[in-house]
């Protein structure tokens, strides 16, 4: 399948989830409430949280059944999946264990009212046996990224996100479900697809010669795709208790409303900028392949293809933060036809300015990746995670509100944006990449 045809996939398999979620998100508000719908938030946020016990090994199995089966060392493959499978089926037991244990716990942290703590209880325990279901599901999205079926890993992502999001609303509409309905809607979605995966995925493996009979889960496939996967781990965790914590320290400082207030606005403009991700996704082997062919004419096309990149992405991104902050109000009171869209508005408009900022990092961002230094990557997010902490605690001396949050992460992206463009400019443009076209062969951490 062709790199552009992937890209599509790719791309598709970000908007038409995204899409999904924008139209149910004012109809699960408005059916559920403020309270519990933040409830649901709070409780399948607790996944992305314990996401962190991905060790990079989702990553790790794209990149080694792409390479094993680049080799036709269809039993080197076999392992990959069976290791992952192994893996991810122990550690979404043992976290779905640990959620479920402490729900009652969870339930008192988050300040939920005393009328909503029963079923709050019992939502955090459907989420926990979701998030089981969902790590097995990575593996095989994984898996078809490895074997080069973008279009499979998209379906599954869009049926998903359908079947999860799509069911709510109906089950909110027409059957006048709570939220207790609409998490075991979304655990028999998760459920569906990881039967549906596995089916694919079996099918797709006999069809390609790694028989499930060729080798089991080894320490020695672990040790290897740990050793890649670390670094990608620490940049993920770090993202996590950047996003996904930053829910939950909400919901502990001003409880469930403000969590749905937060993540109301949050969801609109990250929406964009990660389109725009998606979207420029291919400067990471784009860069790659020019620095490795290190021939006359390459690092003038590659600043070529950089400039137009970011300029683009940059234009793009101001123009739509710039377009959603004009008609803030206004949108976001025809979406959600709720009482809190007065809440979320100015919120929104204090993301906007960080988010139009950090459009320009995006080309930068997958272009350091494709350099080989993911460090680089990964020593930012921890930069952005202890800047936006400190913004919360400076802000708290006054004592805290959800738009400190917003202002917070605002503050943090327009940071990030002046550390990449400054960092490219002056490392990457004018030390690295010059030293790797004379000699492509270098590693990259010799730079």
């Amino acid at each position: 399948m062709s790199f552009r045809r992937n890209s599509l996939y790719g791309l598709l398999g970000f908007v038409v989830p995204a899409g999904i979620v924008l139209v149910a998100y004012p109809v699960l508000v408005r059916g559920l409430g403020p309270e519990a719908f933040g409830i649901y938030l709070v409780a399948t946020s607790m996944s992305g949280v314990l996401g962190f016990l991905d060790f990079g090994f989702s990553a790790a199995t794209v990149q080694f059944i792409a390479e094993d089966m680049a080799r036709g060392n269809q039993r080197a493959a076999a392992a990959v999946l069976a290791t992952s499978l192994a893996l991810y089926g122990t550690l979404g037991i043992a976290g779905a264990a640990l959620i479920g244990s402490l729900a009652p716990w969870l339930v008192s942290v988050f300040s939920v009212a005393p009328s909503m703590q029963a079923p709050a209880v019992v939502v955090f325990r459907l989420a926990a046996v979701q998030f089981a279901a969902f790590f097995l599901i990575t593996v095989y999205l994984s898996f078809f990224k490895g074997m080069h079926r973008f279009d499979l890993s998209a379906l599954a992502i869009m049926g998903l996100s359908g079947l999860t999001y799509g069911g709510a609303v109906v089950g909110v509409k027409l059957g006048g479900v709570g939220v207790i309905g609409v998490t075991v809607i979304s655990l028999t979605a998760n459920l569906m697809i990881l039967g549906a995966a596995g089916a694919v995925a079996l099918w797709l493996c006999r069809s390609t010669g790694i028989s499930p009979s060729l080798t089991g889960a080894s320490l020695h496939t672990m040790r290897r795709m740990f050793g890649f996967g670390m670094f990608v781990a620490i940049e993920k965790t770090v993202a996590i208790l950047t996003s996904q914590a930053l829910r939950l320290v909400i919901a502990g400082f001003l409880g469930p409303v403000a969590v749905t207030v937060f993540v109301t606005a949050f969801t609109i403009t990250s929406k964009i900028a990660a389109a725009l991700r998606a979207t420029f996704e291919v400067m990471m082997p784009a860069t790659a392949r020019l620095v490795q062919e290190g021939v006359h004419g390459s690092q003038r096309r590659l600043r070529g293809v950089y400039v137009k990149g970011a300029s683009l992405s940059a234009v793009v991104g101001v123009a739509a933060m710039a377009g959603l902050y004009t008609h803030a109000a206004r949108l976001i009171t025809w979406w959600l036809r709720s009482p809190i869209a007065a809440e979320v508005t100015p919120l929104v408009k204090i993301l906007c300015i960080g988010f139009a900022a950090h459009s320009a990092t995006v080309v930068m961002y997958h272009m350091i990746a494709g350099l080989g230094r993911p460090v680089v990557n990964a020593a930012a997010a921890i930069v952005e995670l202890v800047l936006i902490y400190a913004v919360v605690g400076v802000l708290a001396l006054d004592g805290l509100s959800v738009s400190d949050f917003a202002v917070a992460v605002s503050v943090d992206l327009c940071a990030h944006a002046v550390f990449y463009v400054a960092f490219c400019e002056v490392v990457v443009w004018r030390r690295w990449i010059p030293r790797l076209m004379r000699n492509p062969n270098m590693e990259v951490a010799a730079l």
